[in-house]
């Protein structure tokens, strides 16, 4: 999959993600916003901050990432 496809194909879920939250709360103003940034944190950051020698990012131990996710997680 090239980049162009996987923005395409990006942009599409979050799309889907946006118009199905918007059916359940139609009058909720920050819904879409929310759950397109929830998905991003939970999808895609909390791997990588949890495993980073998978995706080659750091070389921490997974404890003392899991505090710098509890503290990210909790402004959210």
């Amino acid at each position: 999959m090239n980049f162009i496809s996987f923005i395409h194909l990006f942009r599409y879920i979050c799309f889907c993600l946006q118009r199905n939250v918007m059916t359940k709360w139609p009058n909720e103003r920050l819904v879409k916003t929310r759950v397109v940034s929830g998905f991003i944190f939970l999808r895609l950051l909390c791997p990588a901050i949890l495993n980073p020698r998978q995706f080659n990012l750091l070389s921490g131990t997974k404890k003392d990432l899991m505090g710098d996710i509890k503290a990210i997680n909790t402004e959210y």
